[in-house]
């Protein structure tokens, strides 16, 4: 979160109930209800969490490639995404954790689960199974209005310039940076971008 004076990282165990997560953030921002909130991927999917389930009101945000997926429920990446992820959960909770990771590892990784990597992965495909899922929080409902949001997106994948879309038709502004793919926080361009939107 960003202060008048200052930056605040907010570690939050992503292990955690997501009701204690959005709790946590929220009442963070209780502390500094002047505070900007600037959150990347299932950090976007908290705030709105926060704002549509805890009443969380940052006054404005910064929305790095949110997986507020729930808000382009009709786009085909978007669709086609939550359908591999409900079946590789299906295969984790059936206790098949490398199936599970044969259609995660290529799809949010870029790379084949292979039997070489087994030994390597297992530990972060077991973390990564017990991640809540971006989506099912009813947030395109619940988050009509927004505070001043920019959203950046890095021009790589069209599920997320869907949500970025709907987040314009919230009010929302929408820059693309691209280059550094899920990461456009790590561009040199970042920073100036974020000091010329707060600045007007």
């Amino acid at each position: 979160m960003l202060t008048a004076d200052a930056g605040t990282f907010l570690a939050i165990d992503l292990l955690l109930p997501v009701e204690k997560q959005a709790a946590l953030l929220a009442g963070e921002l209780e502390r500094a209800p002047a505070a900007t909130v600037v959150a990347h991927s299932w950090g976007g999917t908290l705030v709105g969490i926060a704002m549509a389930h805890n009443g969380a009101r940052p006054a404005a945000l910064v929305l790095v490639e949110p997986a507020l997926f729930d808000l382009a429920p009709t786009n085909e990446s978007v669709r086609d995404h939550i359908s591999v992820m409900t079946d590789a959960r299906a295969l984790a909770d059936a206790g098949d954790l490398r199936g599970f990771w044969n259609l995660v590892k290529p799809m949010m990784f870029g790379a084949e689960a292979t039997d070489d990597a087994w030994a390597a992965d297992e530990p972060h495909a077991a973390r990564f199974a017990r991640l809540t899922v971006p989506w099912g929080f009813d947030l395109g409902a619940a988050l009509r209005e927004l505070p001043p949001t920019l959203v950046i997106t890095g021009a790589w994948w069209d599920g997320y310039e869907a949500i970025a879309h709907a987040l314009v038709q919230r009010g929302a502004e929408h820059v693309k940076l691209s280059g550094a793919g899920h990461r456009p926080q790590d561009l040199p361009d970042f920073t100036r971008m974020l000091d010329d939107w707060q600045s007007h």
